[in-house]
């Protein structure tokens, strides 16, 4: 007899610790399909989640990530509408921007990663499709425009587009500041008390800003095949579901890097 019930991270309450709970096995309506999940990634919305940011009915289980993380970030990067050749910045290389990087290096730009930890720029510089320069957030913005430029052809200083996967508020502030007149800035990331950036990096630098939140399904299948064919990497930490609220303090303490993941056994 087939099983009825399953195990999930199921959030009954906000704001709690994760758990594992006993639930129903969902049945497929006409015209769906019911798919077992082996594996998911946390992604930071789910910490939004758990905080009630999106209003979210009780209870629901944990992860929009069973297919994959990749498909947001390549989707802002399209979304930056640069031509292929010119200059991209990914601010924030952790489960998300170590992928952009490659996906834009792929893609025919020029790249920089931007991060505040000089071990994340390390490990993207080790890829075999790594970024053409390396941009320390701490350093002044001075020295970060004159790598940028050095790497660059432009009427103007800076990068064409940045494109923020994390969302850390002083990033926004540096990104505006390393993009070029006229160019653009891609947001992912979603600070909990919203973007705050200075008039005149924005404002006088005629500086679009662009929302980007998935891609579609056509780029999904573009990025499927750009995967298949340059091979990128992945960086993954794998955990039980029983370590599943462990995983969310290791990622809230800063330590995390690359994408974690629940398996399921």
């Amino acid at each position: 007899m087939a099983p009825t019930t399953m195990k999930a991270i199921q959030i009954q309450q906000y704001n709690e610790p994760y758990h594992i709970s006993e639930v129903s096995i969902p049945k497929a309506k006409p015209h769906q399909v019911l798919v077992r999940i082996q594996a998911a990634g946390f992604c930071h919305t789910d910490l939004m989640a758990l905080k009630n940011e999106f209003n979210t009915m009780l209870p629901f289980i944990g992860s929009h990530e069973p297919p994959g993380s990749s498909k947001s970030i390549y989707g802002g990067i399209v979304r930056a509408d640069v031509p292929k050749g010119g200059s991209i910045g990914i601010v924030g290389i952790g489960g998300l921007g170590h992928l952009g990087t490659q996906i834009a290096n792929c893609m025919g730009y020029k790249v920089a990663a931007i991060d505040v930890k000089q071990s994340a720029l390390d490990a993207v510089a080790s890829y075999e499709h790594s970024p053409d320069t390396l941009i320390l957030a701490m350093d002044p913005v001075e020295k970060s425009l004159d790598k940028i430029n050095g790497m660059i052809s432009s009427d103007y200083p800076g990068l064409d587009a940045t494109v923020l996967a994390t969302d850390h508020p002083a990033a926004f502030e540096l990104a505006a500041a390393l993009t070029r007149k006229h160019g653009t800035m891609v947001l992912l990331g979603q600070p909990e008390k919203g973007i705050t950036m200075s008039y005149q990096t924005v404002i006088y630098k005629d500086i679009k800003l662009v929302g980007s939140l998935v891609a579609d399904t056509a780029q999904a299948q573009e990025l499927v095949e750009l995967f298949h064919r340059n091979r990128l990497h992945v960086e993954i930490t794998e955990w039980k579901m029983e370590e599943a609220e462990q995983m969310r303090q290791w990622y809230c303490s800063g330590a995390s890097s690359g994408k974690n993941v629940i398996v399921m056994e």
